[in-house]
């Protein structure tokens, strides 16, 4: 029998719910366990869905606790797994320099690094110039870009961003999208299941209380549809933040104060988000700034036109008249446009879902795309 190999992805994040990224983690798990292949999935904390945990076990790898941001227990982990699992490979997402630094140190031959996010500036503006990153910041980056073999990027936009700020990686760095599930569920009991009533729009919008993820810009969009379009024949369905939570307080109450209530519904943090989306007939992503959201691809599976920002890596996801509109950055009025038309057009909704689906299948659908980062790995063992 051969023995049991072993890849960390030691994620520098905590999990706190059973989100599109846990779900990819899982399909990986099952890929890499058909070559004989465990994945260590490292968390700074237990992940909040223990269903996540028991599908990583049953696919052959574990989880394991250590927060990246504490620097002597995550080392101590890490000299535990060495010791432990002698890891053949290990892949830093999210906070990556301790990860990095850590499995060089302990001898590690093949590290590799992938990039979810861009870098923002305070007012959420893309940055191209590197003297606009803390010194710090650049001489870790010199650090991690050093000693890692590979670099993935979730979208060409962040490729884009990171090799202009980072000349000398450009031969080891490439985009590698990640992917979602095919939604099969059926339209109605998921409707009831979002308890409304039948003959409303319902406009589905992921992201918690930031102003990166753009929600004031939605909010000043739905005032303009009450106002100037005379359109209250829809519901958004906002998913992310916890209405109870007292940290939300002052936001939700900017959407009273706007006379929005009876237009929106509270969903708070959810681990049905598939069956959620697939009772809608819009989505919204409003953000100021995005690499490429899982949630689109979410919402693309379901069968949603999307009306999404212009930045990041939504334009790589939202082909603009195809399968949704895309909107210039914080523009509400043009926003508004864009809903207006779709809740009063169900045919146009339709055509564009139809699209969404088949577009999403075919370029994002996450066990071809596991697939793919499994054969990334064997690539970099020489094991395929």
């Amino acid at each position: 029998m051969k023995t049991k190999k072993y890849i960390v992805n030691a994620m520098g994040m905590h999990s706190s719910k059973y989100g599109g990224l846990e779900k990819f983690l899982v399909f990986l798990a099952n890929e890499l366990n058909k070559h004989n292949i465990s994945l260590i999935v490292v968390y700074n904390s237990d992940p909040h869905a223990k269903e996540f945990s028991n599908d990583i076990n049953q696919a052959g790898g574990k989880v394991v606790i250590a927060h990246a941001m504490h620097p002597i227990e995550y080392l101590l982990t890490f000299v535990k797994l060495f010791v432990k699992y002698k890891p053949i490979l290990v892949h830093a997402h999210f906070q990556i320099y301790y990860s990095i630094v850590y499995a060089k140190l302990l001898g590690c031959k093949n590290i590799l690094a992938t990039f979810h996010g861009m870098y923002i500036d305070e007012n959420s503006e893309y940055i191209n110039n590197t003297r606009q990153i803390a010194v710090s910041t650049r001489i870790f980056r010199k650090i991690i870009n050093k000693f890692t073999d590979r670099f993935f990027t979730v979208s060409n936009a962040v490729k884009q961003q990171y090799t202009l700020l980072f000349p000398g990686i450009e031969n080891k760095i490439e985009t590698l999208y990640l992917g979602s599930m095919p939604n099969n569920n059926l339209p109605e009991p998921c409707r009831r299941k979002i308890n409304t009533q039948s003959n409303k729009v319902i406009i589905g919008t992921i992201g918690f209380n930031s102003p990166v993820k753009g929600m004031d810009i939605l909010m000043d969009a739905l005032v303009l549809l009450k106002k100037e379009y005379n359109c209250t024949n829809f519901l958004v369905c906002q998913i992310g933040i916890d209405s109870l939570d007292p940290c939300n307080k002052g936001f939700i109450s900017a959407y009273e104060q706007k006379d929005l209530s009876n237009l929106v519904q509270w969903m708070g943090i959810r681990n049905d988000v598939p069956e959620l989306l697939a009772g809608m007939d819009i989505y919204c992503q409003p953000s100021r700034s995005e690499a490429l959201p899982l949630a689109i691809m979410e919402a693309g599976m379901a069968g949603l036109p999307i009306i999404g920002s212009r930045v990041g890596g939504i334009p790589e996801i939202v082909l603009e008249g195809y399968n949704g509109f895309l909107f210039e950055n914080c523009n509400s009025t043009q926003l508004a446009e864009y809903l207006f038309r779709l809740i009063t057009d169900s045919e146009l909704r339709r055509k564009m879902g139809e699209n969404s689906r088949e577009h999403i299948m075919k370029n994002f659908n996450i066990q071809t795309q596991a697939r793919a980062i499994c054969s990334k790995y064997l690539t970099v063992l020489k094991l395929n």
